[in-house]
Parts: structure tokens; sequence; C-alpha cells
């Protein structure tokens, strides 16, 4: 039986022998003392209390709690399988430093799947041990950090001295090649094995689990029903990235922590530097000598006092010279070219992300204008917010930088940004809201109403504002956001009148001369063009006389006084057949409501810019068939037409009041249910 999970079965059952019977077992035991049994049974009660534990390692047996066992005994119990054993990593929360332990299995079924099953675990354990252990040391790198002597620590780890303890210099090639052995120091491996010396198998596995991304490591450690905060939090700071960064295959540093690259206080960006970026120096400096060293000193220009060579061009130098690559006399030439261009890599990348973080805080600074704003602000590049460290990056260039900011803000998706209509530059403003606030912005700017609708449609709101109406009739919908939504929709209604009329002076300006007299003549003899809908409304509403009973004073005297209509009829002039589109978008809402028809969700069903509240509301008014009737007393609050056939039946209106009712807090419930009221008692 193998006493290390390899690295290729982690994760999969294998099959194999199981473990000796009890019979078996007490005839091995006989040349053992009494004690060894007890041992024996206290490894089973483990194994049971693992699987009791959420399977949990420390509730192992471990090989230093066995008295009656030495290591040989172990390893012979081992072999003739009365016993497992598993290796693994435990971090110790009052050294905060990790520990080899070694647990020792047996379970109660004797199945071999069963011993599988705690080596997995004792694998995550040394996973999740690990991520502990390198939370913990983030939170060592970041005062080193702040306290500008990460890069001394980074120095000190690298030894520079050979077996004797002399200093390495780089004039000869034995010191050269020293100096890059001696890399490995500043490797996870080296640092495991220097204070664990763990079995070279279990390193093998952890050094590739840690060295996968964030989401292969999570299925690894899907077993685990909840990972520690530490653990969380380690992943959590590498992003999708991996635990390890891999320079080599056999040699790999942690990867730096996201919050330990910049931070910022009182305005200012301070940039701290990570551990790839102090290691990067050591093998600059290395990789310069050794192309000294090669080259002769007429084609190494950079071997002169003061010349200036930058980590691209060693690199490329370096792999012009296959014999330092591949030749004999630089044994791990190609894994310094592999691992120098992998740090080099990594430091270009968070010099990236530095930048996009910065670029980031600069945005959220310029948009904290428009916090708790309601309406569009013009933001420029004369009164945009600056941070100097950012502006020294763009070699303090204020029109470009703007230009960058602009775009970022332009692709914020909770934020409408609109481009300045004027010849499209750099410097050109924009027009920014939070797209939380652009109901109550076009609220309370009357004014400004058709530009926040345009607004809306620039920034993919193919209806414009009519893309903010929400259905609010459900239940647990905050009153706030009910009211806004019935002040939303009467804005949206004063705003469409508003464009009526304009629409009506524009038409009425185009007309020539002669019409408009025209028309003015016929207006003093009483013929208009077209009646408003109120007037068809009072018209209807009142008595209607034949030319006999106006002329009959007596009749007209003895006249029964009938009742008007409680909601007005249209008049034939203007009767409307309304679209099957509309239609089935006013049934929708009718079967909802079961026979109230709110005209806010009728906008809201109908989802489309092509219809508006003044002329659905008139489809509605006019209807041919007459089906539905108008409650002119919550115009003001919330626009409602009732099924006429409904409001025909006592029983539906006693059920209507008592659901209205039951909702004291929506004002416009309790206006119909009075309104309703009436109708009941008349």
């Amino acid at each position: 039986m193998s006493d290390i999970i390899n690295p290729d079965n982690f994760g999969i059952t294998e099959s194999g022998p199981d473990f000796i019977s009890e019979i078996e077992l007490k005839t091995l035991m006989l040349q053992y003392t009494p004690q060894t049994m007890k041992d024996i049974n206290s490894i089973e009660k483990g194994v049971e209390s693992f699987f009791l534990f959420d399977q949990a390692p420390y509730a192992l047996a471990k090989i230093e709690q066995i008295s009656s066992l030495k290591e040989k005994d172990i390893q012979f119990m081992v072999e003739k399988r009365v016993i497992a054993s598993c290796k693994y990593i435990e971090f110790s929360e009052e050294e905060k430093q990790l520990h080899i332990k070694t647990a020792l299995i047996r379970p109660v079924s004797l199945q071999f799947v069963q011993a599988q099953k705690v080596k997995r675990a004792c694998l995550r354990e040394s996973i999740i041990s690990i991520l502990k252990f390198v939370h913990h040391r983030d939170k060592m790198i970041q005062t080193l950090q702040k306290n500008s002597t990460l890069s001394d620590f980074v120095n000190n780890t690298y030894k520079r001295t050979d077996e004797g303890g002399n200093l390495l210099g780089f004039k000869d090639h034995n010191s050269l090649l020293k100096r890059m052995k001696n890399l490995e120091t500043l490797s996870f491996e080296y640092f495991l094995e220097r204070q664990m010396h763990p079995d070279e198998s279990l390193l093998t596995t952890v050094i590739s689990r840690l060295s996968q991304g964030r989401s292969k490591l999570l299925e690894d450690l899907s077993e685990t029903l909840t990972l520690p905060e530490e653990a969380l939090n380690a992943l959590e700071e590498r992003g999708n990235g991996s635990i390890l960064l891999s320079l080599t295959p056999a040699l790999h540093i942690i990867s730096p922590a996201v919050s330990g690259l910049m931070e910022y206080e009182n305005d200012q960006i301070k940039v701290f530097r990570t551990e790839v970026e102090c290691i990067l120096p050591i093998f600059s400096e290395l990789g310069k000598n050794i192309l000294i060293s090669i080259l002769p000193e007429e084609d190494s220009p950079w071997s002169k006092a003061g010349a200036v060579v930058n980590d691209e061009q060693i690199l490329e130098e370096l792999r012009k010279h296959p014999s330092f690559a591949y030749g004999d006399q630089w044994p791990g030439g190609a894994d310094f070219i592999e691992g120098y261009s992998t740090l080099l890599t990594t430091s270009n990348t968070l010099f990236a992300a530095r930048r996009e973080n910065a670029l980031d805080i600069l945005m959220m600074e310029n948009l904290k204008v428009i916090n708790m704003k309601f309406d569009a602000f013009h933001l420029t590049d004369e009164n945009f917010q600056v941070i100097d460290s950012i502006l020294a990056d763009y070699n303090n260039d204020r029109t470009e930088l703007f230009g960058i900011l602009k775009e970022r803000i332009l692709g914020n998706p909770v934020v409408l940004a609109v481009k300045e209509r004027r010849a499209e530059n750099l410097s050109s403003g924009i027009y920014i809201l939070y797209k939380e606030n652009l109901a109550r912005a076009f609220i309370q700017n009357k004014k400004r109403r058709s530009f926040l609708h345009l607004m809306a449609k620039d920034n993919n709101f193919a209806r414009g504002i009519y893309d903010f109406l929400i259905d609010v009739s459900g239940e647990g919908i905050p009153k706030a956001m009910i009211e806004e939504q019935i002040q939303l929709s009467k804005s949206i209604s004063e705003w469409e009148k508003e464009l009526e009329e304009e629409k009506r002076k524009k038409e009425e300006a185009k007309k020539p001369f002669l019409q408009k007299i025209l028309e003015f003549i016929l207006k003093l003899f009483g013929f208009h063009s077209e009646k408003r809908r109120e007037e068809d409304s009072a018209r209807e509403q009142g008595f209607n006389f034949s030319e006999k009973q106006k002329s009959d004073p007596d009749l007209k005297k003895n006249q029964v006084a009938v009742k008007a209509p409680s909601a007005a009829s249209p008049p034939r002039e203007r009767q409307i057949l309304i679209s099957s589109r509309v239609q089935k978008a006013i049934d929708y809402v009718d079967r909802k409501n079961k026979g109230l028809i709110w005209l806010d969700e009728l906008m809201h069903a109908l989802g489309s810019p092509n219809f508006t509240y003044e002329s659905v509301s008139d489809m509605l008014f006019y209807d041919q068939k007459r089906r539905y009737s108008e409650v002119r007393v919550l115009n003001e609050v919330r626009h409602v037409f009732i099924n006429k056939e409904m409001e025909a039946k006592k029983e539906w209106l006693k059920s209507t009041i008592i659901f209205l009712e039951s909702n004291p807090s929506k004002h416009e419930y309790q206006l119909l249910a009075s309104h309703l009221k009436n109708k009941l008692q008349s």
C-alpha cells in the first residue's frame, strides 16, 4: 500500500487489497505486547472519529501518540496491511508555522477505499494548511512593503555564499554557476524542505495543486464542507490566478497579493513593490554578468561602467546563445531563461494592473460628483479631478488622461454617459448620471426631460425613459419605489403633452398666412377643427335635450332629471377601434388586476416607445365598443380605467373594495376604494 497519494490519483478512488482480518491480526499480534493491540484499537477509533467529525484529519491517530510501535514496526505493519500511514502538512495557529504530521489508518470496515478517502482528506488538509500560512505570510509581507524593507528581506533570503560561507563574485564561471544554483533558495520548495523535510511525493503533489488556477484548486477542495476564512482570503487575494507562480518546473514562488500592489490615502497613490519585482533585479544582475562572461568584451557594450541595459535586452541576448541554454558548460541555463522570462512578464502584468487600478480610483473619485445628484453633470478636461501620481504616468498630459478617463466612464455599466455634442476630440466633455438616479432626475428637471430621454437611448435603452417604468403591482415592493413610479408616470404624461404642444406650434408656424386667416374666421363662427377630450366628456355628461324639448317649456318643466353616467362615453365622431396589439396588453393587465387597468402597468406591458400615455389613454376612453370607464378622481395620482362589465357587478365591487382597503399604504388604492363605494351605494 502506498504511503502517500500520488498526484495523478488525487480525487480518484483506486482499487487495492483490503486490510487483514481480525483473525489474521490476532495471529500477527502474538509477537507484540498487549499495548500494541490497544494502539491498533486507538488507530481504528481515530478513523471512526475522522468520519464522525466531517473527515477532519486532526481526529486521526498520529505516530507520536503510539507508544508501543517504533518506526520499523509501523513500516512492517504497513507492509502486512495491518495499517496504512499518511503524511500531511498541518498549520499551527499558535506558532503560525507549518509542520509535518504522520497519520495512522485502519478503518473498522477494513476496506481499502475507506483508507483512500482518509488519504485524500489529508492531502486536502495539506493544501488548506498552506493556504492559511500564505494568508498570514501576506500580512507579514504587507508590513515589510509599508516599511520599505521587502527588498532587504528578499536579498537576505537569497544565498550569495558558497558551502564554506565565502561570498560569491561574478568574475569566474564557477561563481556564476553557484549563484544560478542558489536561486532555488528563493523558492517555496526550498522553504518547505528546510522547515519540514517533507517526502518528495507529498511536496510534488502539493506544489502541483497550488500551481493551478483558483477554479481548479477549489474543485480539488470541493469535498471539504467549509473552507476556513484564512484559506478563502489567500485565494481571493490572487483573483483567478494561482497561489504559486511557476518560474521553472522545479522552482516556484508565492504569487503576489493584489492588496499589496498600491494604496490610496489622502488623495495620493502609494505604490508598493512585490516579491516578484524584488526578485527580478537578482536575475537581472546575474543575467548581465553571465553575458559579460560569455561574450567578448567588444561584443558586450553594457560591460562598460555606467552602461544602461534593460531586462528585455538581456533575455534576448541570452536566447541568442544556445551554448548557455543547452550547453554542458551552463547546466540550468534553459531554466534560468524560463524563470527570468516569467518574472519579467509577471512584473509587466503587475505594472499594468497598478495602472488599471489607478484609473479605477481616478474614475471613482470623479464619479463622486454625481452621488445623490438628480441631473446630468457636464464633466470636462477643465473640471475633472486629477491625481498627481497618475498624471505623472501620462507625462503630465491632462488632455490625454481625460480622454482615457472618459472612455472608462463610458464603459461603466452603472453610469449613463453621453459625449458632448460637438466635434469629437480628447478634450470634449461628457454628461454623466448614475443610472439609478435617472427616474428621479426626469421627475425633478422638467426642462431637461427630452435630453434625459435621449441620454437613456444613447446608453442602450432602446425605449429611453420608458425602459425605467417597472411593474410595481406585486407584493413586497418598497413604498418609496411605488411613489417614484407613480410620479414618473405623471412626469412622462406631462412631457408627452408638452411635446405634442410643441409639435402643434411647429405645425401651426408652417401653415400659410391665408390658411391661418381662414381658420381664425371659422373659429369666430364657432367652427372648430378639433375638440379636446375634456370638452367631449363635459358634453356627454350633461342632459341631452332634443330641439322639441328645448322649445317646449312645459315639457322641459315636467322632465324627470336623469343622472349623469359615472364615467363619460365617447362621442361617435371620436370613437377609436383599438388595435390587436394594444388590446392584448389591455386584456393582460385587465386579467392580472381583475378588472382594474392601471395605465402605467399597461404602458409597461406594451413595452414600446411608439405609444404615449395620452394616446393609450385616448384609446381606452374613445373605445368603439365602450368597454372601459375612466376614474377621473385618480388622474392626478395614478391613472386607472375599469372594465365596465366588471363595474356593473355588485359582487365584484365588494370584493375589489375589500382588496383595496387591505393595502392601506397605497394612497391610490384608498381613493379608488372610496370611488367604488360611492358607485355601490348609488
